[in-house]
């Protein structure tokens, strides 16, 4: 490697390989390198070895794809994303689970949903909310005093390979381009007490210059008197939709 070069090393990590749960595993990655010299010495064999640590716990009845929803969207767009669950559930006799019931939960216990479910999750303007259930046939149940036999029907999830699928619409329309993205996390509980993150990120940058936001100085252009032979200097602020800075 030439000085200022860089090599990508890929570990994948398996659990699906190993046959215990609630263990750790741990291993290395060993690596031998030389750094050449102008001196007629030969250089030295150096060693690095780089540790790898695996913990694996028991395999959940509870699915979830994905579990990260990103999005970069410019001011005024918006953007779709679906949230699947599945029930793959089996007994220690080889028996099926037939179904779990599902609820969906804010980031914390001490969160709560603002306006039912079509809601905003962090900040003062709508940019992440659960689509109507008519969107997906999947209802939408956030009260887990709700025990599992009276729970909807469409708050189960079965083990017969189909799944319940959620919307989740990300959306730059109210919300200010900035450099920090807007993150939040949502939780999938089940009446099995299993639970499963799901991150949103969204990255909002400038949109495209609208005329009803962007100013110009002078102002009033109509009142500017010129003297013959001086020169009129026009400022355009362009904005865009929101009033923060264009695109273009």
């Amino acid at each position: 490697m030439e000085a200022g070069e860089s090599v990508i090393i890929e570990v994948l990590l398996l659990s699906a390989e190993v046959t215990v749960a609630n263990d750790t595993y741990r291993s290395s990655l060993n690596i031998s390198y030389i750094t050449p010299a102008r001196a007629t010495l030969r250089p030295s064999l150096r060693m690095s070895s780089l540790p790898f640590h695996m913990s694996v716990g028991e395999a959940q009845n509870i699915l979830v794809f994905p579990f990260r929803l990103e999005s970069t969207l410019r001011v005024g767009e918006v953007d779709m994303h679906d949230i699947y669950v599945f029930n793959i559930g089996n007994s220690p006799e080889g028996q099926t689970f037939d179904e779990f019931g599902g609820y969906l939960l804010p980031e914390t216990d001490d969160d709560v949903w603002n306006d039912g479910v079509d809601t905003k999750y962090s900040n003062n303007s709508v940019w992440a909310e659960l689509d109507s259930p008519s969107a997906t046939g999947s209802q939408i149940c956030t009260n887990t005093n709700v025990d599992f036999d009276s729970l909807d029907t469409n708050c189960k999830v079965k083990n017969d390979r189909t799944f319940k699928k959620y919307r989740v619409k990300f959306s730059a329309e109210n919300n200010v381009s900035r450099i920090d993205p807007y993150d939040y996390s949502i939780r999938v509980k089940t009446t099995d007490n299993e639970e499963v993150n799901i991150n949103f990120k969204l990255t909002i940058t400038a949109g495209e210059t609208d005329a009803s936001t962007s100013t110009i100085a002078p102002a009033d252009l109509n009142n500017t008197e010129l003297v013959v032979g001086s020169t009129l200097v026009v400022q355009v602020f362009g904005k865009d939709k929101l009033g923060g800075p264009r695109e273009d």
